[in-house]
């Protein structure tokens, strides 16, 4: 599995331990994912992450996080993920599915996260950001995603799920686990691009906000 280093311009591997958590995760995902059935419209999953030339960043709520991430196994993806015990955790589930690792999140190592970011998008990989990870709020786009937008010139794919049935956990980003056999209907709002947006802080909250609004348009309430 990969992880990007930012201390280096190699991709190299470097596996993460899984924990007993996190290797029931990975279990009870795999199972479960295997009995969902992915529809996205009249496409599919590869025209979603058709990029030429260039990466996209992809946003997503960490509720969505399990189902996305169970869809979008083994498609050449980077995943930004936090440095804390749970953000461990996570990446190690993501690497068993394949996952290039981004550690690294808007609270802590951010300025690592942004160049190993740069360097994926530069390699024509796209990446994928819990907007409102690791600790919430919940529904509130943190400005990181923002910020890689304005930077890098890279568009912004808000990404969904709606299960036809699923469990919600009761933690604070009210967690969608899909029930078997259920139907993942995987949808897309509006992408979000810089264009000739000068790189400033308004410019990224102004980004941050229209990908928020964007994204709340197309998840579940």
């Amino acid at each position: 599995m990969k992880i990007l280093n930012d201390t280096t311009k190699d991709i190299h591997s470097t596996p993460i331990k899984m924990d007993t958590i996190s290797a029931l995760i990975w279990i009870i995902g795999s199972l479960l994912g295997s009995t969902w059935r992915k529809e996205v419209g009249k496409g599919s999953i590869e025209d979603i992450l058709e990029n030429p030339g260039k990466g996209k960043l992809y946003a997503i709520w960490h509720s969505d996080l399990l189902p996305l991430a169970n869809a979008f196994r083994n498609k050449n993806f980077s995943v930004i993920v936090s440095s804390s015990r749970d953000g461990i955790r996570a990446s190690a589930v993501a690497q068993k599915w394949n996952y290039t690792i981004i550690q690294g999140s808007s609270s802590r190592h951010g300025f690592s996260a942004y160049r190993q970011s740069l360097r994926a998008l530069q390699s024509n990989r796209n990446i994928a950001v819990t907007t409102d990870g690791p600790r919430g709020p919940r529904g509130v786009v943190k400005s990181g995603i923002a910020h890689l937008c304005v930077m890098t010139g890279a568009p912004v794919v808000p990404l969904a799920v709606h299960p036809s049935r699923y469990w919600q956990l009761k933690s604070w980003d009210r967690m969608i686990i899909p029930k078997p056999f259920a139907r993942l209907t995987i949808r897309t709002g509006e992408i979000v691009t810089a264009g000739d947006l000068e790189k400033s802080d308004a410019s990224i909250e102004l980004l941050r906000k229209k990908i928020e609004e964007n994204l709340h348009a197309i998840s579940l309430a």
